[in-house]
């Protein structure tokens, strides 16, 4: 897997879209293994979805500066 995976729906039509379920395994597997997941609308990034660790680790910069 890459740096940052991105999911975009829109180009996934005709695929047969896995279960919720497995996509969320699949989402649960690749953020604890330490990766950022970028979800984007319209091919621009709308949300990232990080570990616990790493949202308290931006959280404690955020408030630092």
């Amino acid at each position: 897997m890459t740096a940052v995976e991105a999911l975009e729906v829109g180009d996934a039509e005709g695929w047969g879209l896995p279960a919720v379920g497995e996509v969320s395994e699949w989402l649960l597997a690749v953020v604890a293994g330490g990766q950022p997941v970028v979800l984007t609308r319209a091919g621009r990034p709308a949300a990232v979805v990080v570990d616990v660790d790493t949202y308290a680790e931006w959280e404690a910069a955020v408030e630092a500066s």
